[in-house]
């Protein structure tokens, strides 16, 4: 009795045809993978042969969302291979090529019904998009203050000899700007420097002048310093006077970037003031040269810089967030 039922099953399966999904010719470099649904109690029949080319590098049948039901690995032709479907599912063939050419390959998938009823089934795949939305907890710097501090880089006298002394009449030395910081939570950047170079008691005295009228002019506001260097830096003194006579001395500030040096300042006069708001980081060279035959001089130079020193929190915040995640559908209802 059994026996006459199970041949009675196989005489209905073989009047059913198989059914071709697709047919096709195409070329595979990389990864190609197409997706088909199947009814329960389908049969699949795989068919795929390379027409140029040695061999695709892996053929691979999955059930979407599962395991692997076929495998093979560097395949000239599979031919026939059927697979027995329970459970309306969809599937995923993926061809994998390799090498740096593509792989023209020959690829058909049927399905076989186990009945007339499922003959009519719509073996396509749409792929619908689901939105899902969650609050995610972040952080975000906010400034809590700003603080601002004048340094003094320089604060020195050279002794240059005259030119016909036999120590030479030149001198020179290295600035080093103070260097910016940042962390987390704090930064400390220059954000400008200024300099002044004044020769002899002529010098001295246009400078003791010029903090006179510094502190009368912007002084208090700057909590009560007495340095004009430091107001030229921060653009609150921008005056300095030059003495009608004295010595003068001829200066330049010499820097090098990318292998070559350029000058930031340079001058030939008894005072010399300038403010920078660029070159804010690194070292520069000072050179003073004395043309004065017989006599030498002292010269002054200050050099002062800003730094804008910023303190931040952080401050936890939530984001909404809203991810979509693509999944496919036969005839409008997920598997």
């Amino acid at each position: 009795m059994l026996t006459a039922l199970a041949v009675f099953i196989v005489s209905l399966n073989a009047q059913v045809d198989p059914i071709v999904i697709t047919e096709q010719t195409l070329k595979v470099t990389k990864d190609e993978t197409f997706y088909y649904g199947f009814a329960d109690g389908d049969q699949i029949v795989f068919d795929i042969e390379v027409v140029r080319g040695k061999h695709i590098k892996e053929v691979e049948i999955a059930e979407y969302g599962g395991s692997s039901i076929f495998f093979d690995f560097k395949t000239k032709k599979v031919a026939g291979k059927r697979f027995d479907v329970k459970g309306t599912k969809i599937y995923a063939f993926r061809i994998k090529g390799g090498g740096l050419s593509g792989k023209i390959c020959r690829m058909k998938i049927s399905r076989v019904p186990d009945s007339e009823a499922s003959v009519d089934f719509d073996p396509t795949v749409k792929w619908q998009t689901r939105y899902d939305s969650s609050y995610v907890k972040k952080y975000r710097r906010d400034l809590v203050k700003v603080d601002t501090q004048a340094i003094s880089v320089v604060e020195r006298v050279e002794r240059v000899h005259s030119s016909t002394n036999a120590n030479g009449n030149r001198n020179s030395f290295v600035v080093d700007l103070p260097s910016n910081q940042k962390s987390d939570l704090k930064t400390s950047e220059v954000t400008s420097w200024a300099y002044w170079i004044g020769v002899g008691d002529e010098g001295q005295e246009a400078y003791q002048n010029d903090t006179k009228a510094f502190l009368n002019k912007a002084g208090s506001m700057l909590g009560a310093t007495a340095n004009p260097v430091i107001g030229l830096a921060l653009d609150a003194y921008t005056t300095f006077s030059n003495p009608p006579k004295g010595n003068n001395i001829q200066f330049w500030f010499a820097a090098v970037q990318n292998g070559q040096e350029f000058y930031l300042a340079k001058g030939n006069s008894v005072v010399a003031s300038g403010k920078f708001t660029d070159n804010l980081q690194g070292s520069f060279r000072v050179h003073l040269l004395n043309d004065n035959i017989m006599n030498g001089i002292n010269v002054n130079i200050k050099i002062a810089a800003i730094m804008v020193h910023r303190t931040y929190k952080k401050t936890p915040y939530e984001e909404l967030v809203v991810r979509g995640t693509n999944y496919p559908v036969l005839g409008g209802v997920v598997p």
